[in-house]
């Protein structure tokens, strides 16, 4: 068994390979799963208990990896993991023992945890959906299985944010030592190649990297081709199917569900107010450069114009205007108007007058021409209900 000073020998002396070479010869001596997952099941937390469990793993394992001290609740809490449109994602066992965890935080009023540090635009089109990976912690118990619990909870994330979510842009910071590794079996890029430092982690050392999830798949199709079943990390990610992922309706991201409860806000022992309060303002970070706060829902309606009706689902909604997944492909002319026919539960809302300012693909982004009293009353719940906890 190699002790940890060789490894580290072994890693200082690879990076002395040229990169290509080196991100090669890491995909083809790094093992991929061949059968599905069968530790137990990946799910999004649901229960109070299931919330408890992963913020108590994240703070057992952060404390073990010397990122915090322990605390007498015995739970880490970050602000953004308390807002209603970040997913708690948790892998447990057959006996319920819980395994790993990881938070993917949606884009929103409060930004992304990375605004802190940097300021970045999104790698896809104006008003591309983004969201970041935070909160990864693994059992300090099952240390063997970590490199196939990881690559699992990657392969969750990937299907739950593109084909669920309908993430255009992923973000993710990384341990310097880390980074080389999953830029070789991943096609990351560097927001920034500077370290920086995270004042609330003891000042730990970070890399900041984003993934263009509109292009991952083609993009891991011609880096693992001609790679072994067993080293192929695109035929892991896209061809297996895993009857042990559990993912929830598509409406769980609707901006009219439920926060989080408030006895799990008390049993944390945290002040969830003051927390959000604490993130820097709008006006202190750049995502898009938008104008307008875009609010996370899920509503399905159409498009009508003249004889043809063309049914979408809206993705998000400010001020302005809405982005819109269509369930079937249609060429939009630039400035061409239309009517927006939306639906909330059974009702049907009013047909509101919209005009194309962008598409790409399915996506579609449009302006409303007209306030009126539907919309502002729609629009004005969102904000109510984003800025319930400010």
């Amino acid at each position: 068994m190699k002790s940890p000073n060789t490894d580290s020998i072994l890693r200082n002396l690879t990076m002395l390979l040229p990169e290509d070479f080196r991100h090669h010869l890491i995909r083809r001596t790094t093992p991929f799963p061949t059968v599905p997952f069968e530790l137990g099941e990946i799910k999004v937390a649901e229960t109070k208990q299931e919330y408890l469990d992963a913020f108590r793993l994240i703070h057992d394992s952060y404390v073990h990896a010397k990122l915090t001290d322990p605390v007498p609740s015995g739970f880490c809490v970050f602000p953004h993991q308390l807002l209603r449109t970040t997913a708690i994602v948790i892998v447990k066992d057959r006996a319920g023992q819980l395994l790993g965890t990881l938070s993917i935080v949606l884009d929103g009023p409060h930004g992304l945890p990375l605004n802190h540090q940097f300021r970045f635009v999104s790698l896809g089109p104006p008003g591309a959906r983004q969201a970041e990976i935070m909160g990864v912690a693994l059992s300090p118990s099952v240390r063997s299985k970590h490199h196939h619990l990881l690559l699992a909870l990657s392969k969750y994330t990937i299907r739950y944010a593109s084909r669920w979510l309908g993430i255009n842009s992923l973000f993710i910071a990384l341990p310097p030592e880390r980074v080389d590794l999953f830029r070789a079996l991943f096609p990351l890029d560097y927001i920034s190649q500077e370290i920086y430092r995270d004042p609330n982690l003891k000042n730990s050392k970070w890399v900041a990297l984003s993934c263009n999830m509109d292009h991952l798949e083609s993009k891991l199709r011609a880096l693992y081709r001609g790679t072994p079943q067993n080293r192929n990390g695109y035929t892991y990610l896209f061809c297996h199917t895993e009857p042990n992922f559990r993912y929830p309706p598509r409406q769980y991201f609707s901006a009219f569900h439920s926060d989080l409860p408030k006895d799990l806000i008390d049993e944390l022992g945290v002040d969830a107010n003051s927390m959000l309060a604490a993130i820097p303002s709008r006006e202190d970070r750049l995502v898009c450069h938008r104008t307008s706060t875009r609010y996370p829902v899920h509503m399905s309606g159409f498009l009508q114009k003249g004889h043809w009706k063309l049914p979408l689902v809206l993705h998000d909604v400010s001020q302005n205007g809405v982005r819109a997944f269509l369930t079937r492909p249609q060429q939009f002319s630039k400035s061409a108007t239309c009517d927006l026919q939306l639906h909330v539960g059974n009702a049907s809302l009013t047909a509101l007058k919209a005009r194309c300012v962008w598409q790409k693909n399915h996506l579609l982004g449009l302006e409303i021409l007209e306030e009126t009293p539907v919309w502002k009353e729609l629009h004005q719940h969102l904000t109510l209900s984003w800025n319930c906890r400010t």
